[in-house]
C-alpha cells in the first residue's frame, strides 16, 4: 500500500462509521466502472484500432481541423500555445 492510501485510509478511519461506508461505497462504485471501461476497451480493440486509423487517414488527407482552433473560433478567441505548435509541428 501505497503512503498516500495509508494517509488517506488513516483519516478515514478517524471518522463515523457511516461516513466510512459512504467513502467506502463511493471507492468501490469507482473501481468497479474503472473495471468496467477496461472490460469494454478489451472487448473493442479492434474498432477502436479501426477508428485510431481512419482519424490518421483523414489527417494525413488534411480532413481533420486542430480541436484548439475550431473551439477557439467557436468561443471567438484565439490563444497561443507555443508548446502546443511545436508538438504538432513535430507530427506533420
Amino acid at each position: 500500500m501505497t503512503g498516500l492510501l495509508e494517509k488517506a485510509l488513516g483519516r478515514v478511519a478517524a471518522l463515523p462509521h457511516d461516513a466510512q461506508d459512504a467513502i467506502a461505497a463511493q471507492i468501490l462504485e469507482t473501481l468497479e466502472d474503472e473495471e468496467s471501461w477496461l472490460k469494454r476497451f478489451r472487448e473493442r480493440l479492434d474498432l477502436l484500432r479501426a477508428l485510431g486509423q481512419e482519424a490518421v487517414e483523414e489527417h494525413r488527407r488534411r480532413e481533420t481541423r486542430e480541436i484548439r482552433r475550431s473551439l477557439a473560433s467557436i468561443a471567438g478567441k484565439w490563444q497561443e500555445d507555443p508548446e502546443f505548435d511545436r508538438m504538432l509541428e513535430e507530427h506533420r
